[in-house]
């Protein structure tokens, strides 16, 4: 089954999706335009799901700890490195949504015609059946995918600018 394929409609508004990638890169103290170029929008709906969120928190418990998340779990320092800043809350800055239950059968069909890994499937498929006209990502894995179905794929703060100037 082919994948969904947008329509100019769809990619005419003014709804972001933000990878885990962004937020990731931004706590790492690299490539932090883009994430404060999203912060400071205004009239753009912004959208992270439960996908990017785990895999945000997943990562953020290694920044600056040199091991694995499994390793700060067995030593027991989660509590520890959460309270070391609150920007793990920054998340809580975004509007959370979910893929629809109905469009998970487009999940296996990404996976299988752009070579996806799963939660890459699933950021797709929710922006496509949420009708978003753009996914904020660093992951070079989006681009074909992206491309075929018409969502714009940002990965700096000056395509997010341009974007925007499309979308008025």
């Amino acid at each position: 089954m082919q994948s969904p394929t947008n329509t100019t409609s769809m990619t005419s508004n003014r709804r972001l999706f933000v990878d885990s990638s962004v937020l990731i890169e931004s706590e790492k103290g690299r490539k932090t335009d883009l994430f404060r170029a999203i912060i400071e929008l205004s009239g753009v709906e912004v959208f992270i799901s439960t996908v990017v969120v785990s895999e945000f928190l997943f990562h953020y418990l290694t920044i600056g700890e040199n091991v694995s998340p499994r390793t700060v779990k067995e030593r027991g320092d989660i509590r520890r490195v959460l309270g070391r800043t609150e920007n793990h809350k920054l998340v809580q800055e975004f509007t959370l949504i979910d893929i629809d239950p109905k469009d998970l059968s487009t999940v296996a069909d990404l996976m299988a015609d752009f070579n996806l890994l799963p939660n890459d499937a699933l950021i797709v498929a929710t922006c496509l059946s949420r009708n978003i006209g753009a996914l904020a990502s660093f992951d070079p894995d989006f681009h074909e995918v992206c491309q075929t179905n018409g969502l714009a794929l940002l990965d700096s703060a000056e395509e997010l600018q341009n974007w925007l100037n499309q979308t008025i």
